[in-house]
């Protein structure tokens, strides 16, 4: 999440440090309400598969949990999604 925490339009919900991360992460892009809608576009544009959570504090965001299978070049689309994704929001 280092690469995309910057980008104008997202905001990163888990934090930055280590002792406070696992491999569930949390954001949101902050010029959309339908955080469903981004969730879709995710999933058909670019096949990843996240899902959306709500909560008090934060709204609804979306949830990314990376698995034992998850390669770097999967991770690496998942920040291309993001930045592509974030310049609509």
């Amino acid at each position: 999440m280092r690469e995309v925490r910057p980008l104008p339009g997202v905001e990163v919900l888990t934090p930055d440090d280590p002792r406070l991360y696992c491999g569930i992460t949390a954001f949101k892009f902050t010029g959309q309400v339908d955080q469903q809608g981004m969730v879709d576009r995710l999933l058909n544009e670019y096949n990843l598969f996240t899902t959306t959570r709500t909560g008090a504090a934060f709204g609804s965001c979306i949830r990314v949990t990376p698995g034992f299978v998850t390669s770097a070049t999967d991770i690496g689309v998942l920040v291309k999604a993001i930045t592509e994704l974030s310049r609509c929001s």
